[in-house]
């Protein structure tokens, strides 16, 4: 275990959430090894968001839905270079997807992957509105997409 993922396993350090802006695309490296943490959440609307505490959570007796999120550790390239750890949040899907594009010609290492931020469109190819949104101004739904990259810059 690197001495990053020991910090962040007993509460040191919480690594910066990934962040990209629309239509926007990078290279992340992640550990193929790693098993991605589960967190979930109830959305509280306005209020924000609480992490579920299991059995006998009042939420969940309350009927708060849950989101249910992994976060997955990765080095993101920055614009000079050098590699910036951070987390991912993904949603079940995005995981699966994630994991696809770590697929390479072993088990164990590092992938290198392209990740891309896509805006959601609507059947006549305009972007989607979040709710309470406009069609003009957003704020609009966005879907990351992973693809494996040969890139051997950083690492």
């Amino acid at each position: 275990m690197s001495l990053m993922n020991f910090a962040k396993s007993i509460g040191a350090v919480r690594l910066p959430s990934f962040k990209l802006d629309d239509g926007a695309s990078c290279i992340v490296y992640t550990d193929r090894g790693q098993t991605p943490d589960y967190v979930a959440l109830h959305n509280l609307g306005p209020a924000g968001k609480r992490r579920c505490k299991g059995e006998g959570c009042s939420l969940c007796e309350a009927g708060v839905t849950c989101r249910e999120n992994w976060i997955v550790t990765i080095d993101r390239q920055a614009e000079h270079g050098e590699l910036v750890p951070c987390s991912l949040w993904l949603t079940k899907v995005q995981l699966g997807e994630f994991a696809q594009a770590t697929i390479g010609d072993d088990e164990g290492g590092n992938a290198c992957i392209k990740i891309s931020k896509e805006p959601e469109l609507t059947d006549d190819g305009r972007k989607k509105p979040k709710p309470g949104g406009s069609i003009e101004d957003g704020p609009f739904w966005h879907r990351y997409r992973f693809a494996r990259s040969d890139s051997s810059a950083g690492k």
